[in-house]
């Protein structure tokens, strides 16, 4: 008999998209599965929905939280699963028919598997999509996903993936609750630091991007500062269970920071970007003698001799 498969899915004031996704988990061909709705403190009509849907199908199951983020409320869901494999959804995305029935053959292909993922087109509000995950088929450990420039390869958040629950309670694998932004890849590079993943080259996902979401708001250093956060709250992580792939972890490390720096003085937050340039000159000085574009390491070497200069930083950033 297939095994059950807990479906994790926060919500938080999407009743303009609720709908689609839980009709989504519903209409899988694999049909050994809980949903675990977690209502993160919605202020529209998203719990009246969900309690329309509890009626409907007894394999729903709604909790509910005050406004923590989607991080603490993933992690509910996570500490609440009964599953033997873990799948996440967000409550304005969309799967396939057959995502979890693909994701679970995939599983079960070989008893060493215990992280599987497939790929997931981004769709726009404009219109336009793109496709994200690597290009052909990548197994491995974290090492296996930094490409050569230095940027992790396995660009998929969590709804295209299927994991072993008992491996995230092993190495107490949840969602960084103090981050706003880049939470999923903080979620997988730590799995990938403790088991390979397993992927396939099959869209089943849909991620819908909202233009009220924290990835497409307006750019605010405050909240984007996070996609380089993660990258020091994991150091210690990698080195004790991947010790391997520290260094290249270092150069993807190095790679985020001088980009964060670059975006925040093309924007106009030189003092930010100045902050930021002394706090970690040590990693600048690494990307700068590291791996990586040749243009991207000259410019970096620029930011560090001209930092106390706004006005240079200024032209720096327009070339």
């Amino acid at each position: 008999m297939n095994e059950l498969i807990s479906v994790i899915m926060p919500a938080y004031n999407v009743e303009e998209y609720i709908e689609k996704s839980i009709d989504s988990v519903l209409q899988q061909t694999y049909t050994n599965w809980e949903l675990i709705i977690i209502n993160d403190g919605s202020m529209d009509n998203t719990k009246k929905i969900v309690e329309n849907y509890l009626h409907i199908d007894m394999r729903i199951i709604y909790l509910e939280q005050e406004n923590k983020g989607v991080s603490v409320a993933r992690n509910k869901g996570i500490d609440s699963a009964k599953g033997k494999y873990i799948a996440f959804l967000d409550a304005d995305d969309l799967w396939t028919k057959d995502a979890l029935e693909k994701l679970y053959d995939l599983m079960k292909s070989d008893l060493d598997n215990k992280f599987v993922y497939g790929r997931t087109i981004e769709k726009f509000s404009s219109g336009k999509e793109q496709l994200i995950g690597p290009e052909g088929t990548v197994n491995g450990f974290l090492e296996s996903y930094i490409h050569k420039t230095n940027e992790l390869r396995l660009r998929s958040n969590t709804i295209a993936l299927l994991i072993e629950k008992n491996l995230l309670d092993i190495y107490n694998i949840r969602f960084p609750i103090d981050i706003k932004i880049s939470e999923d890849t903080y979620f997988i590079i730590k799995l990938l630091c403790v088991v390979p993943a397993i992927g396939m080259e099959d869209v089943i996902a849909f991620y819908m991007r909202r233009d009220d979401s924290a990835t497409t708001s307006i750019w605010k250093p405050e909240l984007w500062i996070g996609h380089v956060e993660i990258y020091f709250l994991l150091e210690n992580f990698v080195l004790e269970h991947r010790k391997k792939a520290y260094i290249a972890f270092c150069c993807m490390r190095n790679y985020v920071a001088y980009r964060f720096i670059l975006t925040c003085i093309r924007k106009g937050y030189v003092k930010q970007a100045q902050q930021n340039i002394v706090e970690w000159k040590g990693c600048l000085n690494d990307f700068c003698a590291g791996s990586g574009k040749i243009r991207d390491r000259m410019k970096c070497k620029a930011i560090l001799f001209w930092y106390n200069k706004p006005v240079m930083l200024n032209l720096l950033g327009k070339l």
